[in-house]
């Protein structure tokens, strides 16, 4: 058995996802207090992302987590993880059905709207009302971004963090902003890990050979020829790691021929013998 980069520390990896939750929770409340803390209803906006985003969010990591492992052995999975996960957004309120086509079909301005809109309904806006002139900077890309960027440079925790570690981005800026935008990237990253659900294009090819006399009882490669052949894509970021296992048992001919007059054990039968004998 051998395996081939990734890591099959579940609980460990998990673990980390959701602390990453919870720190980017903690950053999205404080940039939604400082843009929208003095508008009616902020406080309801604030106990939802306190409360059901923050668990919802932790899910998202798991889904991703979830799906890129399925992608190992089913190539439908990037579809399977986009109906599983959309199922979840549309049952939890994020998106209607109505959503889905224009998602697919728009630019990209079509989440800041969706957005807009569940800002506004989980501080108990009225619909057919004009949004406060605050929630312009969810309209436009640019402007949430550098609203983002700025946050996080005045974000304290994150700052004196980067300060500790020395943060330094990859254009070699230390300035604090810069460090603090680099840590949050970091968060997002162990939120969702490094690997890639829809690929990776960064790959290597793997091949590994095993010479056998006989084919073996249980393997997930391939039989040719005396050989087992395990061949794959060795992304550099995955999930879990590539694992080649094989088993086999090989019976004494002489011995139960010389015992039995035939050869009366082998394949599993051998194995749960020998089992046996051992245990």
């Amino acid at each position: 058995m051998e395996r081939f980069r990734g890591n099959d520390d579940l609980v460990a990896r998990t673990t980390r996802q959701f602390a990453a939750a919870d720190k980017i929770t903690d950053l999205i409340i404080g940039w939604t207090r400082a843009e929208f803390g003095r508008e009616r209803g902020y406080k309801k906006l604030r106990n939802f992302l306190d409360e059901d985003f923050r668990h919802d969010l932790k899910n998202a990591g798991l889904y991703y987590q979830f799906g890129a492992a399925i992608t190992l052995s089913d190539t439908n999975a990037p579809e399977e993880f986009m109906a599983r996960f959309g199922q979840y957004l549309l049952e939890r309120g994020y998106l209607r059905f109505s959503d889905v086509p224009e998602l697919y079909s728009s630019d990209g301005y079509s989440a800041l709207s969706l957005i807009q809109r569940l800002a506004a309904e989980k501080m108990g806006m009225p619909a057919n009302r004009p949004l406060p002139k605050s929630f312009a900077v969810l309209a436009d890309y640019a402007a949430l971004g550098k609203s983002w960027t700025n946050y996080l440079g005045h974000d304290r925790p994150l700052s004196r963090q980067g300060e500790r570690l020395g943060a330094k981005t990859e254009s070699g800026d230390r300035s604090q902003k810069a460090r603090a935008v680099n840590l949050a990237g970091d968060l997002f990253e162990d939120l969702l890990g490094p690997f890639e659900i829809f690929g990776d294009k960064e790959t290597d090819h793997l091949t590994v050979k095993l010479a056998l006399g006989r084919a073996p009882n249980h393997f997930n490669g391939q039989w040719r020829d005396g050989w087992v052949f395990w061949e794959t894509d060795l992304n550099a970021n995955r999930a879990l790691p590539v694992l080649c296992f094989a088993s086999w048992s090989s019976p004494a001919v002489g011995f139960q021929e010389a015992h039995f007059g035939q050869v009366i054990l082998d394949g599993d039968d051998l194995t749960d013998t020998a089992s046996g004998l051992t245990a």
